[in-house]
């Protein structure tokens, strides 16, 4: 079977954790990361997960099967209606 194909935008807390669970799951992979502070992408790479050079980039990699969006709720929206 298939596996599900995550991009993670946010990394920080919840980014983080999402990405842990999601590991878990045999049906689901993370499949690249992206956040808007250096200090957080180079966590994600330490983590093992290919990180996105721009939001745009990661939200247009066809190659994901969803997004998952991680970052403070009050941007959310913005990066959602992208």
């Amino acid at each position: 079977m298939k596996k599900l194909k995550v991009t993670i935008i946010g990394y920080g807390g919840m980014g983080s954790f999402h990405a842990k669970l999601i590991q878990a799951n045999p049906e689901v992979e993370v499949h690249g990361i992206f956040d808007i502070l250096e200090s957080r992408q180079q966590a994600g790479e330490a983590d093992g997960y290919s990180a996105y050079a721009s939001l745009e980039e990661a939200l247009n990699d066809a190659c994901a099967d969803t997004i998952l969006i991680a970052t403070p709720n009050d941007v959310h929206k913005e990066i959602a209606v992208q």
